[in-house]
């Protein structure tokens, strides 16, 4: 994967959007790398989580650490903590709260290799959420936020995401929900396939609907296929009392794709440099992918959740200077 192709992959769902806010330092930590992320999309049945946690892993952040920030899912608070630093690293947590009682607490995959800061920034589609950042001297970055997520009626959680690395950005996500007192991690990510290079985005899903959004892009060059974006939608299922992922677009949740430059080859839109710097993050895609729209064999482009992003994103391609032949197509399937 190119440098720049996690920063372009969330940077081109947000074109024209809502920009960042300034940094603003809250707390002084040590320097700590955190652990290798994952990357593909998994459920974690409830009954197979006690291995995930022990009472004495827990035990170890009981401790009195800095609050970012509190989320309310009622009848509990669900707090993301800054804990006190070890010799390695300053972790964060997530702890759970009812009637100002701790009930259990969950250590996030990365902890914070620096000073932390805060800020508003955009995670996908996702805009102004705040997030907290640190980086090492070596300007490797860990970002985090954190969001609640309504599944269903009477069921929320905490979907937390954070953001890694240096030139290259890799992204982790998990979803936690309290049962019983616990904080169970009811959907993460896993690494992806040897033959796939890929990053993920998750988002709330637009319009009021329930549950969140993956968003997935995966190079294939070295396997001779294209690239791919793909999205699921995620919801809950009251029968398995899971997390269930549902392949987008379905005939009530479309999706968007732009189209920005039509080529008859691979080779041609690979060689193709005019207007190259308007269209950075816009991915060649296979049109035969998408049937329906009868698209050109080629084209450069991207695929959205939302209308509202794919018109920003062509209104700020079209400010750019860009003399492209751009359109919004409204994908529901073939």
């Amino acid at each position: 994967m190119r440098p720049d192709r996690a920063l372009a992959f969330f940077a081109i769902l947000l074109i024209g959007l809502a920009g960042c806010g300034a940094r603003d330092a809250t707390s002084d930590t040590q320097r700590g790398r955190p652990p290798k992320p994952a990357e593909v999309a998994v459920n974690v049945p409830a009954q197979e989580t006690a291995a995930l946690q022990s009472p004495a892993e827990t035990a170890k952040y009981t401790a009195s650490g800095e609050l970012l920030s509190s989320f309310a899912v009622p009848p509990h608070e669900f707090h993301l903590i800054a804990a006190p630093c070890t010799e390695s690293a300053c972790p964060l947590l997530v702890q759970l709260y009812q009637e100002q009682r701790l009930l259990d607490t969950y250590p996030l995959e990365h902890g914070a290799p620096g000073q932390i800061s805060s800020e508003k920034e955009d995670w996908a589609t996702d805009l102004g959420l705040k997030s907290w950042s640190a980086y090492d001297p070596e300007g490797f970055l860990v970002a985090t936020t954190a969001r609640v997520a309504q599944l269903a009626p009477g069921v929320s959680g905490l979907l937390v995401s954070q953001r890694f690395g240096t030139e290259h950005m890799e992204l982790d996500h998990v979803l936690l929900l309290a049962r019983q007192g616990k904080l169970v991690p009811m959907w993460k990510l896993q690494p992806p396939q040897a033959s796939e290079i890929s990053v993920s985005a998750a988002s709330l899903a637009p319009q009021g609907r329930p549950g969140f959004v993956v968003t997935k892009l995966t190079e294939r060059h070295e396997t001779g296929l294209q690239n791919t974006i793909t999205a699921s939608h995620a919801v809950w299922n009251a029968t398995s009392q899971t997390v269930e992922l549902q392949d987008l677009p379905k005939r009530d949740f479309p999706l968007y794709v732009l189209s920005a430059g039509v080529y008859s080859s691979m080779e041609e839109a690979s060689a193709y440099q005019d207007n190259a710097q308007c269209v950075t993050g816009l991915e060649t895609l296979d049109g035969t992918l998408y049937p329906s729209l009868q698209l050109a064999p080629m084209f450069k482009g991207y695929v959205f959740i939302s209308r509202a992003a794919a018109e920003a994103t062509q209104r700020t391609i079209g400010a750019c200077g860009a003399k492209l032949k751009m359109a919004v197509f409204e994908y529901r399937g073939n």
